[in-house]
């Protein structure tokens, strides 16, 4: 994902960052902000491969496993680093939630970018 993220002119600051609040998948920096990134990945599909069928309804998405305490974790984790790190230089606690959908009868992953999740405290 961090090579997803850079061709998209991102800055990866560091990978699975621990902080007193929660570890974070990937640091990032983007347009001035220091965003914190979670990365689920999951598979998705009809089940049992039937032709034709569309697979979100009822379907389950990696995402859903980000719950609003782990969401306010990831915010507060954010805004630490900021001012840590980038000393008054970036704006932090901007959550973004990338899936990577391994779909059936696909060769490569979807990958989905939740922007902004949350906003910066």
């Amino acid at each position: 994902m961090a090579r997803w993220l850079v061709r998209r002119g991102w800055h990866i600051l560091a990978r699975r960052q621990r902080t007193p609040m929660a570890e974070i998948d990937l640091v990032a920096s983007h347009d001035g902000e220091l965003v914190c990134v979670e990365v689920k990945t999951g598979r998705i599909g009809p089940c049992f491969g039937a032709p034709g069928r569309d697979p979100w309804p009822g379907a389950w998405r990696p995402g859903e496993r980000l719950s609003a305490r782990s969401l306010a974790r990831q915010r507060q984790a954010g805004a630490h680093l900021a001012r840590v790190w980038g000393r008054g230089n970036l704006r932090g606690g901007r959550v973004d939630l990338i899936e990577v959908l391994i779909e059936s009868g696909r060769t490569t992953p979807r990958i989905v970018h939740h922007a902004r999740l949350s906003e910066p405290i």
